[in-house]
């Protein structure tokens, strides 16, 4: 599995943090209770057996928004979960309720 954002790991809020017992990492090897978690950029060309896309929010550059969504919702090879927040762009959402 892997956490993948359309973001900078600048802007991130979620890259580098813990979830319940889990520590985000962009590092690899992983560990023990790590989850690989990058940007879409850096996983571009990769792929895992489930993804979760998140911030996916208002902040994604306009002009990015459609490669940054194709490449995100395309890594994953049996699971893919989006976390779609409600500023998202209208396209977006669109595109995702299809």
């Amino acid at each position: 599995m892997a956490i993948d954002i359309p973001r900078g790991v600048r802007s991130s809020s979620v890259l580098g943090q813990r979830l319940g017992n889990l520590q985000l990492t962009d590092r690899r090897p992983l560990a023990a209770g790590e989850v690989f978690a990058t940007t879409v950029r850096r996983f571009k060309g990769l792929e895992r057996p489930a993804i979760v896309l998140c911030e996916v929010d208002g902040q994604m550059s306009p002009e990015d928004i459609e490669v940054l969504m194709y490449v995100g919702t395309s890594r994953a090879k049996t699971y893919l979960v989006v976390l779609l927040d409600q500023s998202a762009p209208a396209t977006v959402h669109q595109a995702l309720s299809h």
